[in-house]
């Protein structure tokens, strides 16, 4: 698996060093839960895809991408041109 360097928030980062925690099992998946802000079953979604991604697996997947409603650069040329 390759090494790059993971962007995220301090949000996440905390996320991350809880489910950290919880994987350890030093605190119950509840407690870090709690700590988090996140109900159980969100945490858990998380604990999985940390477990199958790493510590990407906290990180949104949408990062960096365009989003599908976004409008394309003719479309906004045609409209300041009318």
């Amino acid at each position: 698996m390759g090494r790059g360097i993971i962007t995220m928030s301090m949000k996440e980062a905390k996320q991350l060093h809880l489910v950290r925690k919880a994987i350890e099992k030093s605190i119950t998946q509840a407690e870090a839960a709690d700590m988090a802000g996140l109900c159980l079953r969100q945490l858990q979604r998380i604990i999985r895809r940390v477990r199958r991604e790493g510590d990407a697996g906290v990180c949104h997947c949408a990062r960096g991408r365009t989003p599908n409603n976004q409008i394309t650069e003719t479309v906004k040329d045609k409209v300041i041109s009318a």
